[in-house]
């Protein structure tokens, strides 16, 4: 019987939270209506698909969650030999996904401006006032640029440790950088896209550490 190691529990865990954090983002984008950049067309939207917007919106959570565990993973694996990359990029990285947690959680204020009894036109304006406010604006600018900087970062240090393969470690950036812009843009379609390289290349990383010791080259 194999010896049960408790120091690997938080690796096999990241590893784990590295498939699921994913697999819950791309079923978020499978289930999610229209996105609209007009926020009186958004309303509509989702009046018209109150249940879907919200799994929509609870996928997303799930996944934005998983999330934390998985980069603290990536982070950790590339500490030992590459830590400045690892404290900044993980750092980073963790900062702009906790800021993006909060910004999938004003979803729901969303969906309950869409329910019956309320004021479509009122609503509409309250979300383009948010939407619009400066104060709003720079904190989720200043997330989604810190966790672009920071996966770029834990990217260069995985193709430099050579810890996971460059095209896994490139996945990675890509995906961050194409959501960024798809949700910024109100594409489903390049959301959705972003979702699935993401789960192509950190489902990768993380089915290659449940595979092999912590810290075994993936190449």
């Amino acid at each position: 019987m194999k010896r049960f190691d408790a120091k690997q529990m938080p690796m096999t865990a990241a590893a784990i939270s590295m498939i699921a954090a994913p697999l819950f983002l791309v079923a978020s984008a499978l289930v999610s209506p229209q996105l609209k950049s007009d926020e009186g067309a958004q309303i509509g939207v989702i009046a018209a698909h109150a249940t879907r917007w919200y799994w929509f919106t609870l996928l997303l959570l799930i996944g934005s969650i998983l999330l934390i565990p998985a980069l603290f993973g990536i982070a950790a694996l590339l500490h030992e030999r590459s830590p400045r990359l690892a404290n900044i990029g993980g750092g980073l990285a963790i900062l702009g996904s906790l800021v993006a947690i909060g910004d999938v959680m004003s979803q729901f204020v969303s969906w309950q401006m869409a329910a019956n009894g309320a004021d479509r036109q009122q609503m509409a304006a309250l979300l383009h006032r948010f939407d619009t406010a400066a104060g709003v604006g720079v904190v989720f600018s200043v997330g989604g640029l810190a966790v672009l900087v920071g996966v770029i970062l834990l990217t260069i240090g995985l193709i430099r440790t050579r810890i996971a393969p460059a095209w896994a470690a490139v996945g990675l950036s890509a995906a961050t950088l194409l959501n960024v812009v798809a949700f910024s843009s109100a594409s489903a379609a390049g959301v959705a896209v972003s979702w699935v390289v993401l789960l192509v290349a950190m489902g990768y990383i993380g089915r290659g550490l449940l595979a092999r010791a912590p810290g075994t080259l993936m190449v």
